[in-house]
């Protein structure tokens, strides 16, 4: 209750300043403008791999850096023992980029390929590979992957920079913080006709709904010799088909982790080898 209190004591407080700085006298709009360019709000994630950086604007984003290594351990496990120096990095839905991140600073050599719809966390996601120099190593598209090529609207649920859950599969067009248009594009037409990007090793799949589309997009993806290695968040109920989609190219169920939420789980795919 106090907490609380004070929340809107410092929220009423700052907000006032901040219209003061923006609305007000020019002398005081310049000085404002400039102390907020001097502002460093990067966290400095530090692991026994060395280190980099995020971008923490708001508490979605804080929150973020500060549970990288507790939210989904497993994932953390599976690039710890799964990367090396050749490999090829697919994030699908990307968010803010934290595991390309953690991925691309375990080796010198790793190299990534991003996709990521939404407005303000792909310029979150860029502005993070910036600074971290990944910009010759990581390519990020304004993509949603799917079955098929289109022009779809997006319900967001949230926003700001790092917030998640969006689609239909998690909002309604009533409860909406904002909608957006967005670009549909199977992940087989981008990795074979592109030329841009190579076949990837590593395929991470977090899309909070659309998980069957993304991968009936990949079937030729799926069957590249390279791709070994697959993570994708799904609930319990979306696990039967995923299964049987990944089993047709030759990937088996080794692991998984903890229902994030009670909602959905990560589950990690290896490719037989023959």
């Amino acid at each position: 209750m106090i907490r609380d209190i004070i929340r809107k004591i410092l929220a009423s407080s700052i907000g006032g300043a901040t219209a003061c700085a923006v609305n007000g006298p020019r002398p005081i709009r310049a000085t404002a403008a400039y102390a907020l360019d001097c502002v460093d709000d990067r966290r400095r994630i530090k692991t026994v791999r060395g280190s980099f950086t995020i971008r923490t604007g708001n508490q979605v984003e804080r929150w973020r850096a500060d549970t990288l290594f507790d939210k989904e351990p497993e994932t953390i496990r599976w690039l710890d023992r799964t990367i090396g120096a050749d490999s090829v990095f697919y994030d699908v839905g990307a968010n803010i980029g934290l595991y390309t991140l953690y991925a691309c600073h375990l080796e010198p050599g790793v190299r990534a390929v991003c996709f990521e719809p939404e407005a303000l966390n792909f310029a979150r996601l860029n502005l993070n590979l910036c600074d971290n120099r990944l910009s010759d190593r990581v390519l990020a598209f304004s993509l949603a992957l799917s079955d098929a090529s289109g022009l779809a609207t997006f319900d967001l649920s949230k926003f700001h920079a790092g917030a998640a859950l969006h689609g239909s599969h998690n909002v309604t067009p009533e409860a909406a913080a904002h909608r957006q248009g967005v670009v549909l594009r199977p992940l087989d037409d981008i990795q074979e006709t592109s030329g841009l990007v190579a076949p990837p090793t590593h395929l991470k799949i977090d899309v909070d709904g659309p998980e069957i589309a993304v991968l009936a997009g990949a079937k030729g993806t799926l069957a590249i010799a390279s791709l070994r290695h697959v993570l994708i968040e799904t609930p319990a109920e979306g696990l039967p088909e995923i299964t049987a989609q990944l089993g047709c190219a030759g990937f088996v169920l080794t692991d998984q982790g903890v229902a994030q939420d009670g909602v959905a789980t990560n589950y990690i795919f290896e490719k037989k080898v023959t």
